[in-house]
Formats: C-alpha cells, sequence, structure tokens
C-alpha cells in the first residue's frame, strides 16, 4: 500500500506515458489495498474468535462478500469508467468524489460491521475472561480511523499508512502477549498470568483472597490406558466446564491451568467468599459431570499482602484437594 502510493507521488504530474500508466495502476492497487486490508481484518477477527472451522461456505458470508468483488471491479475498470479518479493527459491524478465515496462506505463499512461484530462477542460473554481477551481486537480500529480522516483532508500524506501499520504492530504485540500468558492446549491463562495477576492484585494493598485448586482425577490412567491424545482431549473438556462455571457464577473469576492436570481459579471479594466457593463448587461438580470428567478440588480463603502470601495459600487450598481426591479413592474400595 505505502509502496504504491509512494510511486503514485512520484509520477503524478511527469507528462510521459510510461508515468501515466505507473499512476493509472499504483492508484488502482492503492484503492484495492486499502479496502482489502479492512476485509481481511474482518476474517482475522471471524477465524481467531471461531478458529480454523470459521465456515466461509454460509450465504451470510457469500453476502457479506459482495461489496467487495463489486467494488474490485470497478476499481480495475476505472481507467475505462474512470469512477474513482482521472489522470489527465498531463499526467495529474485527481480524485472522482463518487467513486471515492462508494469507496469509504465499502472500506469502513467492513470496519464498523467487524467492529459491532466484537462488541456483540464481549457482550454476549460469559464472563470478564472471555471479555478481556476479546478487547485487543479493537485495537486495529482505532489508528486507521484517525488517520485516515486526516488522509481526507491533506491529501498526498502517508497517514493511512502509518496508522494500519501501527495497528498491525500493536496486534501482534498483543498477539506476543498472548502467547506468553495462554496455555497452547487448553486456551485458558497460563501460571505466568496467573503471577502476573497476583501481582497486580496486592499492588495496591492486601485484599481478601480465595484459591481453589482443582485437579483432574485419574489423569495418569487416562494417558496410560488411553493414550496422550485423550488425555489431551479431557484436559480440554475440564477446561470447557471450568469456564462454563466461572460464567454460572456471574463474579470476576481468574481461570488458569498451573501445570498438568492442575488448574487454579481465584478471585477477591469482600468477605462474601464462601457463598462464591459455594457456588462455584456446585457448577463446577455439574458441568465436569457433563464431560465425563471428575476432579478433586481444594479451596482456601487468606488476607494476602503479596505473592509469598499466595503460595501459603495455594500450598493450604492443595493440601485440601489432595484430602478431597483421598476420600475418592477409598470411597471406590469400598
Amino acid at each position: 500500500m505505502c509502496i504504491s502510493d509512494m510511486i503514485s507521488q512520484a509520477v503524478n504530474g511527469i507528462d510521459n506515458q510510461l508515468f501515466i500508466y505507473l499512476n493509472h495502476l499504483s492508484n488502482i492497487i492503492y484503492y484495492l489495498m486499502v479496502m482489502y486490508s479492512a476485509y481481511i481484518w474482518y476474517c482475522y477477527v471471524k477465524i481467531q474468535i471461531f478458529g480454523l472451522k470459521y465456515q466461509n461456505i454460509q450465504l451470510k458470508e457469500r453476502l457479506i462478500r459482495i461489496p467487495l468483488y463489486v467494488t474490485t471491479i470497478l476499481i480495475i475498470s476505472n481507467p475505462v469508467t474512470k469512477l474513482f479518479f482521472t489522470i489527465s493527459p498531463e499526467n495529474i491524478y485527481s480524485r472522482n468524489q463518487l467513486g471515492v465515496t462508494i469507496h469509504w462506505l465499502v472500506t469502513w463499512g467492513y470496519f464498523a460491521y467487524t467492529v459491532l461484530f466484537i462488541v456483540d462477542r464481549i457482550r454476549k460473554a460469559a464472563n470478564s475472561i472471555q471479555r478481556n481477551n476479546l478487547k485487543p481486537y479493537l485495537i486495529f480500529f482505532i489508528c486507521p480511523t484517525i488517520t485516515a480522516i486526516t488522509q481526507m483532508y491533506h491529501i498526498g500524506d502517508f497517514t493511512l499508512q502509518c496508522g494500519i501499520t501501527l495497528s498491525i504492530i500493536m496486534i501482534g504485540c498483543t498477539f506476543l502477549q498472548e502467547r506468553v500468558s495462554r496455555d497452547n492446549l487448553t486456551g485458558l491463562n497460563n501460571r505466568n498470568a496467573f503471577e502476573r495477576y497476583c501481582l497486580n492484585t496486592f499492588d495496591h494493598g492486601g485484599q481478601l483472597f480465595t484459591i481453589l485448586m482443582c485437579d483432574l482425577d485419574d489423569f495418569k490412567q487416562i494417558n496410560d490406558s488411553q493414550g496422550h491424545i485423550k488425555g489431551d482431549i479431557a484436559l480440554k473438556n475440564v477446561a470447557d466446564a471450568l469456564r462454563k462455571s466461572c460464567g454460572d457464577v456471574k463474579y470476576p473469576i481468574f481461570l488458569c491451568r498451573y501445570g498438568g492436570d492442575e488448574f487454579i481459579l481465584a478471585y477477591t471479594s469482600q468477605g462474601d467468599s464462601d457463598k462464591i466457593t459455594n457456588k462455584l463448587v456446585k457448577s463446577l461438580d455439574e458441568h465436569t459431570k457433563e464431560v465425563g470428567q471428575s476432579i478433586s478440588i481444594g479451596h482456601a480463603t487468606f488476607f494476602c499482602n503479596d505473592y509469598n502470601d499466595v503460595e501459603i495459600l495455594m500450598g493450604k487450598a492443595d493440601i485440601m484437594m489432595y484430602q478431597s481426591k483421598k476420600v475418592k479413592k477409598l470411597a471406590k474400595k469400598k
């Protein structure tokens, strides 16, 4: 996009047939790239949210592509129709207001539709974790919006390209941060994210803190008898059950895979921790049974001032969890 715009600026006004052709070609490429950047962003968001199983063949998706295809044909045919811009015999570029309006409506239509889609997904998210995971996708829209408005009044500036480049860098940084903080198998937060969560939580002073340690029952047996693929499926199913439970409670719960088959749910409270914990435990029991799994849970609440206190709390919750596991094993023997 930057190269095509630079070429257009460089050859504009040079009275030479070759440069006239270059002026036409570079502007056609520029118009296409601006519009396709908005559509590619839409596709990227859909794939990131729905995964690679995102269905492009749906009727709705086909209809969404119609403005893209029609405008593409119109842009390519611009040397004949002169709908979007004209190049004079002296090789001077000038915009056609009607064409530019169509181009911007299509381009910003895709941007706006994507933003509304993200906002709707955030609104429908089951819990704060899902909402926070979706918010970074709104970043891409900010810089291009500001720079595009600037470029509309300052033709010839490269502000839009700079805005898109900045957004790509910001998304890249967000993606890297996501990789550092996310467990690849389950999609939950990982141990690094948990430690940062704790440090941020107690940055402004101590708080009443609750931790639930959850351990998948008979995980080693699943791996040994059914294979590691089945073990991975079991972990994913438990992760989904934990997500649903956090959504049921309707309270800000931090959820992570701490390591192996251990998961942690953590939250701060103002003295109503027992009520929240009981609701969580009940929901966890229901949802894990739905996916054909069983987990042992241990929980503890303590007033924590820093991460050292959190480690002590985790030790207490861990002891409670293994006590629960022992009770289950004794019950099976009987």
